[in-house]
């Protein structure tokens, strides 16, 4: 099915019951936690518009979505025979809607071998998957990656079939967010967006989505996150959900690939770990003596770069970065969160997330990055 974007303010779920009627469907399957469908009042919502409509909702899964979550997600969406998936939630949410959707026709071992293929091997399906995400942050609404644990071993997977039918933008609905989880979601976005500029794979498209979300983000964080502003608020949504559409297009690079060791292993949330390992890679990618882009083209991206943050300088970049985490109230230095550099480095080099590497403009100088990564607390 073709994917359609729709930004609607405080009007997504009336969104949603004219997609279904327009499809005639009228069995759906909510992805998401009880208190999200609480929160944001979406089965009352829906049966105000739909009175005959048939609801079934799944929210048995944690933060990292495990192969049996995804699967007795899969068998109770057989069971109930719905029609369409709504994905309410953030990122985690819709991984395990999209993978329930791309691995439900098949049976567990086939499963269990398109998770290991990384979703290359998955068809169409015939369900409507409609995302309302609750977080302005991961941009998962607008990509055609899901992320699974498999006997413990993280896969990632890609595929067209994994993209979300409608995705539906309502600022509405993240101003449930605790204010620690809007500052990290918005650094997350902040951080795709820069990272997918960069990026080896950027395409002319991806860097006007990037760089949409940059000034949405630099004009709007601090509004949406502090004083909590309704407006601010939904331009942030926007601003995350051209992230997601940029990354969709380049993946994301060193930054993620360093940060998913401080999440796993510290329970940094995902926003504020990239948050952590950026400056350190902004510096390295800068100062590298080769890169792998036409000559002249990653400075030029640097200068747009410091342009669209209203500085001069690679300095004055990072220290407006960190400024700007600060003012929204996350810690710049990983070892408040218990993230002890000395004992873990090599741990933490271990980790690394190679195909986020290869995503990198540059070679990734791994002395330098550690030099910068250990400098960067003191700065």
């Amino acid at each position: 099915m073709e994917h359609t974007i729709r930004i609607a303010h405080q009007n997504a779920f009336a969104v949603v019951a004219d997609h279904l009627r327009q499809l005639e469907y009228n069995h759906v399957l909510i992805v998401g936690s009880a208190r999200s469908c609480r929160d944001t009042g979406i089965i009352e919502a829906l049966r105000r518009h739909m009175p005959d409509i048939v609801i079934d909702q799944f929210g048995d899964f944690s933060p990292n979505p495990d192969f049996q979550e995804v699967w007795r997600g899969c068998r109770m969406l057989k069971k109930t025979d719905a029609a369409a998936v709504i994905s309410l939630g953030g990122g985690t949410a819709m991984d395990i809607a999209k993978s329930m959707v791309g691995l439900h026709q098949l049976d567990e071992p086939a499963a269990r071998n398109a998770i290991r293929n990384g979703g290359r091997d998955l068809s169409a399906s015939t369900l409507s998957h409609i995302a309302l995400p609750t977080t302005a942050g991961s941009g998962s609404e607008a990509t055609h990656f899901a992320v699974v644990y498999l006997d413990g071993i993280k896969y990632s997977l890609a595929s067209a079939h994994l993209m979300p039918t409608l995705s539906i933008i309502d600022g509405t609905l993240t101003r449930g967010m605790p204010r620690a989880l809007a500052a990290s979601s918005a650094m997350d976005a902040l951080c795709q967006a820069i990272e997918s500029y960069w990026a080896v794979a950027a395409t002319k498209e991806s860097m006007l989505y990037a760089t949409r979300a940059i000034e949405l983000l630099k004009h709007y964080m601090l509004p949406a996150i502090n004083e909590q502003t309704s407006g601010a608020q939904n331009r942030i949504a926007e601003a995350a959900c051209l992230a997601g559409q940029a990354i969709n297009i380049t993946k994301t690079t060193a930054a993620h690939a360093f940060s998913y060791y401080l999440t796993y292993q510290h329970g940094i949330p995902h926003g504020h770990a990239v948050s952590f390992c950026l400056p350190a890679v902004a510096r390295v990618n800068y100062e590298a003596a080769e890169d792998f882009l036409t000559p002249g083209d990653l400075q030029a991206r640097y200068q747009t770069l410091f342009q669209l943050t209203g500085v001069a300088t690679l300095d004055e970049f990072i220290q407006w970065f960190k400024n700007l985490m600060g003012q929204i109230g996350l810690v710049t230095n990983p070892e408040m969160m218990g993230f002890d550099f000395d004992k873990e480095e090599q741990a933490f080099l271990r980790s690394v997330n190679l195909e986020r590497l290869k995503n990198n403009p540059a070679p990734l100088d791994m002395k330098k990055f550690i030099q910068y990564f250990k400098e960067n607390k003191h700065r």
